[in-house]
């Protein structure tokens, strides 16, 4: 969590979406401004996945607007997303399982003019196991370094915004500690973090800010400390999560 500058990266205005005639998202708006975490919390069947698959454009939206600084995302193909800088981790997280780290990795610079050895060098600083498993067939890690792999493949290309789907689904509860630890500092050396995430407690102590997704549409937002302070907030989202 950091002191963020008031100068929004991701503009999401009147967003209407969802599959087919089954409308999931309502009316959703919000900022992600430079250099701020913002967690979305809700419960399962609120539209948080919907809303992340909106932003990267897997789903074009029925009405409303996305935009990453002055620059329309609203019906921009997803590999344009990523070229402006927008990065999805799903919860599935969509390895190649029969190839390695560094191949998974490598497809994380498609389309890249950065130097790609600099972007390795800097993925195996963040995740140390990674760099000592780049061999390895990426069906053969733990939960846990195929998270860390999945996340470091949506790095490799510098995104100014990262969207985090479900990071913490299926891991062992003794890795998700290290897990937030990582998106913490993600978040510390620049990149903007929209995160979607069960764990809404964890969510809200690494954020600057929250959204409350309710039936497709965001019914409460404040700082996230705030949002640990209100008392309806803990009693129906947040409990031991």
């Amino acid at each position: 969590m950091q002191e963020t500058q008031q100068r929004p990266v991701l503009n999401v205005d009147g967003l209407d979406a969802g599959y087919g005639e089954v409308q999931v998202l309502r009316d959703v708006s919000f900022e992600l401004y430079e250099g701020e975490l913002l967690s979305i919390i809700g419960p399962n069947g609120a539209g948080k996945t919907t809303l992340m698959r909106a932003l990267m454009g897997i789903i074009i939206p029925d009405s409303g607007s996305i935009r990453l600084g002055e620059t329309d995302l609203t019906t921009v193909e997803p590999n344009e997303r990523v070229a402006q800088g927008v990065s999805l981790i799903s919860e599935k997280r969509n390895l190649f399982r029969d190839m390695t780290v560094a191949e998974n990795l490598k497809l994380g610079t498609y389309l890249s003019r950065d130097d790609v050895e600099s972007s390795f060098e800097r993925i195996y600083d963040l995740f140390p196991r990674l760099d000592e498993r780049r061999d390895q067939k990426a069906g053969t890690l733990s939960g846990g370094e195929a998270q860390m792999l999945a996340l470091g493949r949506g790095l490799m290309k510098r995104p100014r915004v990262l969207l985090l789907d479900e990071p913490s689904l299926g891991l062992a509860p003794l890795l998700i500690p290290e897990l937030f630890d990582k998106i913490t500092t993600i978040n510390e050396n620049g990149v903007s973090v929209v995160l979607v995430e069960q764990r809404a407690r964890k969510a809200l102590e690494i954020a600057d800010r929250g959204c409350l997704l309710e039936n497709g549409e965001i019914t409460y937002r404040d700082d996230a400390v705030a949002m640990l302070d209100k008392q309806s907030v803990v009693e129906q989202y947040l409990g031991g999560a």
